[in-house]
């Protein structure tokens, strides 16, 4: 449930005055707190990698970030 959440998160980030903003943080350290570090991080970046897959964004833009 978490991960479709923060997958949710970054496919429709939060706009702002210089940019976007996603709301992950509180998710991510309830996920830390919860399952800890590895499992953490490996969600995280399963949902970046697959909503920029999603939205076709080019490879450099996404290993760079």
């Amino acid at each position: 449930m978490f991960a479709v959440f923060i997958g949710v998160c970054e496919y429709y980030p939060i706009p702002v005055w210089k940019g976007h903003t996603t709301i992950n943080f509180p998710i991510n350290f309830t996920l830390y707190l919860m399952y800890g570090l590895a499992y953490t991080l490996f969600i995280y970046a399963m949902a970046v990698l697959i909503v920029n897959i999603v939205s076709r964004r080019p490879l450099r833009i996404v290993f760079f970030n």
